[in-house]
């Protein structure tokens, strides 16, 4: 496994995290527990130590499961990332109330990052009426939360907005190489980058569509090195951006 720094005072985490929105199902669409938690075992004994949920992933049961699959290893040995949900926040009393519940469901006395979830033009807007850095903050400061971050999903624009509102630690961007030119993320890394903000990488293969590309870019991929998956060039893209 490779390890990088955020130079924020921890341990390096594995460059190749692990996310729970997409964790494999039974045919009523709930968590396959034992199947999912073969998949973390795997992964824990590779080396990966960073591990993401979010309040809303698998209908509201991510976080649930995570705390459970990994309650058998020393907390020390991992980081858990999870994220407060804003498009679901109506007033500043529901971030508490949720952020209590995640502590719950993940069975944890503080999350490693939180992130301020999905965050768009609208979103800062509420996030600036309610002072959801103020909140943060303030977890952090009761130890509660070790590093404070955003995921994102809007504009250039937008991210340097979300940018001044606070001192981020880190942040979360869509980046694969599918969308570096097309729609944008180049740009977005350029402007993170240039922050001095670390990027953790959410959709490196595209929700999997990089796994399987057209057969034109398969074709070059196979023809370059036969022994390589196709979903390997997406993450090699990635890992190859010194501020991931």
């Amino acid at each position: 496994m490779i390890y990088k720094n955020f130079n924020d005072g921890d341990k390096d985490h594995s460059l190749l995290g692990f996310g729970t929105m997409r964790l494999p199902v039974n045919e009523d669409k709930t968590i396959d527990f034992a199947q999912a938690e073969k998949t973390i075992d795997k992964a824990y004994a590779q080396g990966v130590n960073y591990y993401d949920t979010a309040y809303i992933y698998h209908d509201g049961t991510s976080e649930d499961f995570i705390g459970k699959a990994l309650k058998k290893y020393p907390r020390e040995s991992y980081f858990i990332a999870d994220k407060l949900p804003m498009w679901l926040i109506k007033e500043a009393a529901d971030m508490e109330r949720i952020f209590n519940e995640q502590l719950e469901r993940c069975d944890v006395d503080y999350f490693d990052y939180y992130l301020a979830h999905s965050l768009s033009k609208n979103t800062v807007k509420l996030m600036r009426e309610i002072d959801t850095v103020a909140f943060l903050k303030q977890k952090k400061a009761e130890g509660k939360i070790r590093h404070i971050g955003f995921s994102f999903h809007d504009d250039a624009e937008c991210l340097q907005d979300v940018l001044t509102m606070h001192e981020w630690e880190f942040c979360q961007l869509q980046l694969n190489y599918a969308d570096w030119n097309r729609f944008g993320a180049k740009e977005l890394y350029e402007i993170a980058t240039k922050a001095n903000v670390p990027i953790i990488v959410m959709e490196p293969v595209r929700g999997g569509m990089l796994a399987n590309p057209a057969p034109a870019i398969a074709e070059i991929q196979k023809g370059h090195s036969p022994e390589k998956s196709c979903a390997s060039w997406a993450l090699r893209f990635i890992a190859s951006k010194p501020n991931v």
